[in-house]
């Protein structure tokens, strides 16, 4: 899941702000407490870059971005059975008015097999598995 926030969600009283961030830390370890929260973060728009690849090259372009509609305020990755299950939760979050968060599935390198080279596949496998390592 990933929170898009409209830049107007900054505009509140001090005092929304706080009860904002209280709520989110409730339901942060609501997550938690039920043992789906796998990874958070908060993402900060004014220390951000767009970086765009076209005809071989690429041109970056620091931000922040005003001409942004929405901004991506942060994400969770949960671990649960289904996209349904994940849109229960995501309806559980503190109402942000003019927010949505998109839910998407995260892919498992099964989901490429047939599409990578085998070698690929074997890199990738390592990769994850170091990942994980590293956490462990």
């Amino acid at each position: 899941m990933h929170d898009h926030f409209e830049q107007r969600r900054h505009r509140g009283s001090k005092a929304a702000i706080v009860r904002h961030f209280r709520a989110m830390s409730n339901y942060n370890k609501v997550l938690y407490d039920a043992g789906v929260l796998r990874a958070l973060e908060g993402l900060s728009p004014e220390q951000s870059a767009k970086v765009t690849f076209a005809g071989g090259k690429y041109s970056a372009k620091d931000g922040p971005f005003a001409e942004a509609k929405e901004l991506i305020g942060g994400f969770w990755i949960i671990e649960v059975e289904s996209v349904a299950k994940a849109v229960e939760w995501a309806k559980r979050m503190p109402v942000i008015e003019g927010a949505s968060v998109e839910v998407r599935r995260v892919s498992e390198i099964d989901d490429f097999k047939g599409l990578m080279p085998p070698e690929t596949i074997a890199q990738e496998e390592i990769i994850r598995d170091g990942l994980a390592r590293r956490k462990g």
